[in-house]
């Protein structure tokens, strides 16, 4: 066992442009991005939604956190099931499913309400 000093030369600086530069990080981080981004928007969407239909602000909140918690409870299992049954056979049945139940749900329209003869 050797009793000398460990050397004190500074450690290499790693920038932000070698670990982009390096390859295929850019596009796993453009793929990335792009397939996080509906995860991200759908909660304001949801929020815009609402209120725009004449719901309250503490509805529309509500049923964003409860599509967060959905998500945030739905991605361990999606984690589980990718790792058994590769990406593609997880992501597309979900991607599908999360589309059309979201697409299907049906807020009433108050406009049309005031639109209508009395």
């Amino acid at each position: 066992m050797s009793l000398t000093a460990p050397s004190t030369a500074p450690a290499p600086r790693i920038t932000y442009g070698a670990v982009l530069g390096s390859p295929h990080v850019a596009r796993l981080l453009g793929g990335t991005l792009t397939g996080r981004l509906p995860n991200a928007m759908a909660p304001i969407a949801i929020l815009l939604w609402i209120t725009a239909n004449g719901g309250s602000i503490a509805f529309g909140s509500l049923l964003s956190a409860l599509y967060g918690l959905a998500s945030a409870l739905a991605q361990p299992v999606k984690g589980r099931l990718m790792d058994r049954y590769g990406q593609t056979a997880v992501h597309v049945p979900t991607a599908l499913l999360n589309s059309s139940l979201l697409l299907s749900s049906r807020w009433p329209d108050r406009t049309a309400d005031q639109r209508s003869p009395r």
